[in-house]
């Protein structure tokens, strides 16, 4: 379980990034308080195991605004491998 590795570096594809994103909206409809949304993004990064200051992402296409999300409201400073499933990261964004 990430909560209990808690790793401070982590890989993901787009879609699960794409999850996380979608998440923190569903528990942010109908907030209205910056405090509030930052609360959830503080759970968020904590079920992540409270450590994670690296993420990478690759083997698709990400969009800037799940990108934005990543980096903050969870705080996490994401590189867009591209290239990655080919031939093991060839150049890099971010």
């Amino acid at each position: 379980d990430i909560k209990e590795i808690r790793p401070t570096s982590l890989g993901l594809t787009p879609s699960i990034w794409n999850h996380l994103y979608k998440e923190y909206l569903s528990k942010i409809a109908g907030t209205v308080s910056n405090a509030d949304r930052e609360q959830v993004a503080r759970e968020m990064r904590n079920n992540l195991g409270g450590r994670l200051v690296i993420g990478t992402t690759g083997g698709g296409s990400i969009s800037p605004t799940v990108v934005s999300f990543i980096r903050h409201q969870l705080k996490i400073d994401v590189a867009d491998m591209y290239g990655c499933r080919e031939c093991g990261n060839i150049a890099r964004n971010g």
